[in-house]
């Protein structure tokens, strides 16, 4: 059984929130990222990095309202 990456790249949360119903692009994760609108880390290497929490959070956000 394989558990869920802890940190997700802009493509891992575009599905994320596409399995979700949610018509986000990878592009727009990573817009979002680049502007602060969603919190990440930025690896050594210059790669985006989300936390999974961060994007649970933008699912709840949207199924509450």
């Amino acid at each position: 059984m394989t558990q869920d990456p802890l940190f997700l790249t802009p493509r891992q949360a575009a599905k994320r929130l596409a399995a979700a119903g949610l018509q986000i692009t990878e592009d727009t994760v990573r817009r979002w990222a680049r502007i602060g609108q969603i919190e990440r880390i930025r690896t050594p290497s210059g790669q985006y990095l989300i936390h999974r929490d961060v994007v649970d959070g933008l699912l709840s956000s949207t199924t509450a309202a």
